[in-house]
């Protein structure tokens, strides 16, 4: 409590957790280069000194597992990426013969459904719908967000092998576009869909060399493939960029560019070598037997 008197008269500051899953309102205040906050709906407090690296939370003991998990994933893990001036996009990522390929659009746009469909297809796992990706050696590289993977029921309910993950069986008897339409989600972990697709986890970093773009429209009989415009690369990275230098900047991202070693131009960078990867419009029924053409499309 003595430390909760401290925020009296802060700040109150809105923002959405790194992988945009959380929305969380905190009493803010910085001193002597340390940002502190508290959050009074979970009742914990963060002192962090993002340049000596050294952060101290206090929390309710009720909530301590939940509390920790969040900041250690948004703060302390995220971070230390973001100031390696990586970036977050939210996209799945695959790996094949040591070249990369980021799956991203909006929600229900089909990412998980075309990364599972690679897999199929004799690809290796990367990441499930958050991907961090930076520039190394004149390489662009991506690496996936250690989160356990989150399956819509509709995705579930046309692979045959993951069905078993569907705790309510009855949902599997609604039609396609109900299924595809709720938003009812399953988890799994890495190493279980690995095994399940006979394919390796490539959690380290790897070459990017590809970014896929789909839709899914069950009704489509035959895919189409097209190569987007520079105003489409600039919509998508816009809309699924999760960092600093697009559009927006969330909280963490403020308290971290005053961090010794955030290098804000190189995260600027990045964004423009990303857009001359090719990006390519995916639009799709959803099959796995359809990415052998999106593959095709690829190697010519």
């Amino acid at each position: 409590k003595k430390y909760i008197d401290m925020f009296d008269n802060s700040e109150i500051i809105s923002y959405v957790s790194a992988s945009n899953h959380e929305h969380f309102n905190k009493k803010y205040f910085s001193e002597n280069g340390v940002d502190c906050y508290y959050d009074s709906k979970d009742n914990y407090i963060v002192f962090d000194d993002c340049n000596n690296k050294n952060t101290v939370i206090i929390s309710d003991r009720k909530k301590i597992c939940k509390n920790c998990k969040t900041v250690i994933r948004d703060q302390i893990l995220y971070g230390t990426e973001y100031r390696d001036s990586a970036i977050l996009i939210h996209g799945a990522g695959v790996i094949k013969d040591k070249k990369g390929f980021i799956i991203t659009g909006n929600k229900r746009a089909g990412k998980t459904t075309t990364m599972i469909n690679f897999l199929r297809n004799g690809f290796d796992f990367c990441s499930n719908d958050l991907s961090f990706v930076k520039e190394k050696d004149g390489k662009i590289l991506i690496k996936g967000v250690p989160e356990s993977i989150r399956i819509g029921v509709g995705t579930l309910s046309k692979c045959d092998e993951l069905k078993y993950l569907v705790k309510d069986k009855n949902l599997l008897n609604k039609k396609d576009d109900e299924l595809f339409g709720l938003d009812v989600k399953y988890e799994i972990e890495w190493d279980e869909l690995a095994e399940i697709y006979n394919c390796e986890v490539k959690s380290s970093w790897n070459n990017l060399n590809f970014v896929i773009c789909p839709s899914l429209d069950i009704s489509l009989e035959k895919p189409e493939i097209n190569m987007l415009t520079e105003e489409e690369k600039d919509r998508i990275l816009s809309e699924n960029i999760m960092s600093y230098g697009v559009e927006s900047e969330n909280f963490w991202l403020q308290s971290l560019k005053r961090a010794k070693n955030f290098d804000e131009e190189k995260n600027k960078s990045l964004y423009n070598k990303l857009k001359k990867l090719p990006f390519i419009a995916f639009n799709y029924s959803g099959s796995y037997r359809e990415i052998d053409k999106l593959i095709l499309k690829i190697k010519d």
